[in-house]
């Protein structure tokens, strides 16, 4: 039996250079790369993030 694999959200909130904070959401099968999506989607610095699924 093949079961399929849903992707995973994540709420990931940013540092961004200019000083501002932002909240972006990366989804994704595999949850060991999200900080590093995060971070080169924003080019800013990861403070947080949640799962929302």
């Amino acid at each position: 039996m093949k079961t399929r694999k849903e992707p995973l959200k994540w709420l990931v909130t940013v540092h961004l250079p200019n000083g501002v904070y932002d909240q972006i959401i990366v989804t994704t099968n595999l949850p060991h790369n999200v900080l590093r999506l995060a971070e080169q989607q924003s080019g800013g610095k990861i403070v947080g993030w949640r799962s929302l699924t």
